[in-house]
């Protein structure tokens, strides 16, 4: 169902209308190409106030994301061979999950937890309200407050992804009335990119990656040059604490 505009009415019909788009309609709703959003790529520092990344700040959240990638990558076999669905999911999940604890436990808000779902769906707010931390394997987004995490299984998908998430920005942004910035990320598990929408001009990050092959015998290493993931979070879920 359509409104007079041509336009999806319900976020379902939104959801799988981007999911098809081409890269010629999607540059058109959000006024810029994705090979220009590419080439305009900007650093973290430039996405995120530079409290959330200086080195010391989270550390001990750090070291507790540090410490699930090590557990992870030592057991988990395959993941070297082949990213597959469960392994990015599960990936995501250790480096989402700790950030989320200390969030919660600093500021008290029990109403931010994280769904885990499979495929393309929707999760609203509940009839508690709840607001809803998603990682999924398309696109999640929530009646109110969010992070959008889309999971790629390749370097193909993760750039295919980057259009369906600036749209779903785009319509967060529209549909809050309140302006701001509204933030999301897309991922393979290994390799992320951190998207934003102002309402007028879409910005993301160069890549940002979290893990590397000799991680477990490098905890230094880690901790000063790809930690910085943990910051970029930790300001997507202030900005939903404090929007």
């Amino acid at each position: 169902m359509t409104d007079d505009s041509g336009q999806p009415t319900t976020k379902e019909e939104a959801l799988w209308a981007y999911l098809k788009m081409s890269r010629i309609d999607i540059a058109k709703r959000i006024g810029m190409t994705m090979r220009r959003l590419a080439s305009t790529a900007v650093t973290v520092e430039e996405m995120v106030p530079v409290g959330y990344i200086l080195e010391d700040n989270y550390k001990s959240t750090k070291e507790e994301v540090y410490k699930q990638l090590v557990r992870y990558l030592r057991i988990e076999a395959h993941y070297w061979i082949s990213g597959t669905e469960v392994n990015i999911s599960d990936l995501v999940y250790a480096i989402i999950s700790p950030i989320l604890n200390d969030f919660i436990c600093k500021t008290g808000r029990d109403t931010v937890y994280l769904e885990r779902e499979r495929g393309v769906a929707f999760v609203e707010c509940n009839s508690e309200g709840y607001e809803v931390v998603v990682v999924v394997d398309k696109i999640f987004v929530t009646k109110e407050r969010y992070i959008l995490v889309i999971e790629a299984q390749t370097e193909v998908s993760l750039s295919a992804a980057v259009g369906p998430c600036l749209l779903t920005l785009k319509d967060m942004h529209d549909d809050s009335g309140t302006g701001g910035i509204v933030y999301g990320f897309v991922t393979t598990g290994d390799t992320w990119r951190m998207l934003s929408y102002d309402g007028r001009v879409p910005k993301m990050t160069n890549r940002i990656g979290v893990v590397f092959d000799t991680m477990a015998r490098d905890k230094e290493k880690w901790m000063k040059e790809f930690s910085v993931l943990v910051g970029c979070v930790y300001a997507a879920l202030d900005n939903v604490n404090g929007g």
